[in-house]
């Protein structure tokens, strides 16, 4: 049994990783920065609980507290204004996210 749960965990971890690695193409980063370019909180707001939630699924627990910070700042919104200082914190973890991932990668 225990062989067979080592087997399981390691599946797990190969599964995870490549889920991890996919996140590389993900475009909810993107999406979230052109709308809040546009000013367009509803868009925004769809793009931040996006990466807040496929985030938390992949654990990255550093980039998914500052997408809540933002996600929480646009639900609701009728305008941006109020996630921008967030957005900040948010572009820095997804930049040593994305960094740590390609890294990974190579």
């Amino acid at each position: 049994l225990s062989m067979t749960m080592r087997a399981l965990g390691l599946m797990g971890e190969e599964m995870l990783a490549r889920f991890a690695l996919k996140f590389l193409d993900d475009e909810s980063m993107g999406k979230l920065e052109a709308a809040m370019a546009a000013g367009d909180a509803k868009s925004a707001f769809m793009a931040a609980h996006t990466l807040k939630g496929v985030s938390q699924n992949l654990g990255f627990n550093k980039l998914y507290e500052p997408a809540v910070v933002v996600t929480e700042a646009l639900r609701g919104a009728d305008a941006v204004d109020g996630a921008r200082e967030g957005m900040h914190a948010l572009q820095r973890q997804y930049a040593a996210t994305m960094s740590a991932l390609r890294e990974t990668a190579e």
